[in-house]
């Protein structure tokens, strides 16, 4: 259940725009009430949990108010009441100043503000596989996101345990994808409201910089993935989630049906080797046998052009030949 920030002024016009004020302040994850008649809202406390917030101007400030265990916020405007455990905040400033003193007050008082910024209804799942031989296909795949993080947040997964990128962005991840599975596994959906071990970011794109152990990767069941993978594009902090896969991840074909987008990266036609053209006829053969012909209708198969050398990162995430084909693939 959401916490309760109750505002209370005998002015209710201030009240109410203080309100619309905090409410807009998205990723604000807390219900605001407004209130201008004390009886009201003393009846409304009476039943509500203490762990809740109670902002009001101090000529408004009733005796009763100083009672309460829920936290209270004074909006000074002399000083002149002696309330020790009351957050005091200057009430002459701009909602926006008021804002940002009351949650940081907050997190003194171990009354963390959980913030959640609610970008879409479902983030929209974007899964890179390829059958065949997978030439830059990380690489790619981090460009791709970073276009598509121009547009909204944007959260990349790597799902290959051989291939930690830590070196690679010179950042050492203080947790990978196996520990945020873990974490949602025991916390559910709270946990992936601000990711664990703050991965690489740039500008409103994040990057999980390892995946673990392979073992660890190979281990995970498919209803456990599904699961997880809806709580991300439901948590509302993202507009994408894009997901690095190979063949060792279990129910892959089923991370690849409810995805929104499937993109196979591959070589130019004309250095596609035979090996590359029987894998990718297996592939498909075996897709269509399993009643998964919706994923091959739905892919996109994007080539890329042969180069002399992989852009490093992260200087290069956002520039570049690599990300000019990306940013063109994400118009299409």
């Amino acid at each position: 259940m959401k916490n309760t920030w109750y505002v209370f002024d005998q002015n209710l016009t201030y009240a109410e725009r203080l309100t619309d004020y905090l409410v807009s302040r998205q990723p604000i994850q807390v219900r605001v009430e407004t209130y201008s008649d004390g009886e009201a809202l003393k009846k409304k406390l009476e039943t509500g949990p203490d762990d809740n917030v109670l902002i009001v101007p101090e000529g408004s400030f009733e005796e009763w108010m100083g009672r309460l265990k829920l936290q209270l916020v004074l909006l000074e405007e002399s000083g002149s009441l002696e309330l020790p455990e009351a957050i005091r905040i200057n009430r002459y400033q701009s909602a926006e100043g008021i804002w940002e003193e009351l949650v940081t007050q907050l997190g003194r008082r171990g009354k963390r503000v959980r913030l959640k910024r609610q970008v879409n209804e479902s983030a929209g799942l974007v899964s890179f596989f390829s059958p065949s031989h997978r030439v830059l296909q990380t690489t790619f795949a981090l460009q791709y996101g970073k276009a598509l993080s121009e547009k909204g947040p944007a959260l990349f997964l790597h799902f290959d345990g051989l291939g930690n990128l830590e070196e690679l962005f010179g950042a050492s991840a203080g947790k990978s994808l196996m520990d945020l599975l873990y974490l949602w596994e025991c916390g559910g959906e709270e946990a992936l409201e601000e990711l664990p071990g703050e991965p690489y970011k740039n500008g409103e794109y994040s990057v999980l910089l390892n995946a673990g152990a392979p073992g660890d990767i190979r281990s995970v069941k498919e209803e456990t993935w599904l699961g997880f993978l809806e709580a991300l594009q439901n948590c509302g902090s993202y507009s994408h989630v894009l997901l690095d896969l190979n063949e060792h991840v279990d129910g892959l074909t089923g991370i690849l049906q409810m995805s929104q987008t499937v993109i196979e990266v591959h070589r130019p036609e004309d250095y596609e080797d035979r090996m590359d053209a029987l894998k990718q006829k297996e592939y498909e053969k075996l897709l269509e046998g399993q009643g998964f012909s919706g994923i091959l209708e739905a892919r996109r198969i994007i080539r890329l052009p042969l180069m002399d050398r992989a852009p490093a990162f992260p200087g290069d995430l956002g520039a570049g030949e690599l990300y000019r084909l990306a940013e063109e693939a994400c118009g299409e």
